[in-house]
């Protein structure tokens, strides 16, 4: 795996907003939203018993994430194709899916730092925040990519060019047109199976 891999799975597992701006403030807002945030994250997910990890994870996700946004995105122009019942199974499972991926970076997590910088751009709806991660004396740029204005969620980040969103797209897309709706809730579950059963 490379380093950008490695540290993009370090980010989006440290990776989530507290809601609540005023539209004067809502870039600097933004900003210390991410610095606590990640700083809960890489604090909290990694201590105590797998079940307790497992626990605080699966707060993470539900309160933090925009996991409809993310879920759809991940599957791109087919999430349409797909019916309601099966759109609210995708979800669903997709939601499970994040809180075993963010668990499953924890196991390595070595401390690496991360420094949000006070800075942020909007790009139409989206509000992306800047950031380094220091790995082995290596400084590497991140950007944390945000929906909402008054109640920010997480939607996206990217490391080096590498994007979480786009990954997880690729990955999915690639097992939806393979092997249809069934093979990927299949592959999702079985994801979520191995993680389950390895700790």
């Amino acid at each position: 795996m490379s380093i950008s891999r490695r540290l993009l799975l370090m980010a989006s597992a440290s990776l989530a907003v507290l809601g609540g701006t005023s539209s004067s403030a809502q870039a600097s807002t933004a900003v210390e939203q991410v610095r606590a945030a990640a700083k809960i994250a890489t604090n909290g997910i990694g201590r105590g018993s797998r079940s307790s990890r497992r626990s605080s994870a699966r707060s993470f996700v539900n309160q933090y994430l925009s996991v409809s946004a993310m879920a759809r995105s991940s599957l791109g122009r087919e999430y349409n194709d797909l019916t309601s019942s099966q759109k609210s199974r995708y979800r669903s499972l997709f939601k499970d899916y994040l809180v075993e991926y963010i668990l499953g970076f924890f196991e390595n997590y070595s401390g690496q730092r991360i420094d949000v910088l006070p800075r942020t751009k909007k790009r139409g709806s989206l509000t992306i925040v800047a950031s380094t991660i220091t790995h082995r004396g290596k400084k590497y740029s991140v950007d944390w990519t945000l929906v909402g204005s008054s109640n920010y969620r997480l939607y996206d980040v990217s490391i080096e060019g590498l994007s979480l969103r786009r990954d997880t797209k690729a990955r999915f897309t690639r097992v939806y047109r393979a092997k249809g709706y069934d093979g990927l809730i299949t592959a999702m579950r079985n994801y979520i199976r191995r993680s389950k059963t390895s700790g």
